[in-house]
């Protein structure tokens, strides 16, 4: 019974530590003022990541690259179990329909549309 309990509040802290909505509302985010694209081109280690179906390797890096249009071009890249690597490539741009900085658009297929999001 002890043991139950120890588990169930191991559990309950690392639930604390999320920022779950599936059984509310999503939560008010706000966006970085001042939001400066510029500082955050080159080379990203990956440091943690949640568990996911589409990113199974290790050791990701994300290199991002500002292009002459304005858009930023995305790398990342993977290492497979069997020491292979693998690569998605994206793009990102301001969201066309917001004056705020923070607010991008990101896709990782020019056959499909971009994803919003916004820079915390």
């Amino acid at each position: 019974m002890i043991s139950l309990l120890v588990a169930l509040a191991a559990f309950t802290a690392m639930a604390d530590a999320q920022v779950i909505t599936w059984f509310s509302s999503c939560p008010e985010v706000t966006t970085q003022e001042n939001f400066v694209l510029l500082p955050y081109m080159g080379r990203w280690y990956e440091i943690s990541k949640y568990p996911n179906r589409w990113q199974t390797g290790q050791c990701g890096t994300a290199n991002y690259t500002l292009e002459s249009d304005n858009t930023v071009r995305v790398n990342n890249t993977q290492i497979m179990d069997d020491g292979s690597s693998n690569t998605v490539m994206g793009q990102v741009r301001a969201d066309p329909n917001s004056d705020i900085a923070s607010h991008l658009q990101v896709r990782f297929s020019s056959c499909k549309s971009y994803l919003f999001g916004k820079i915390r």
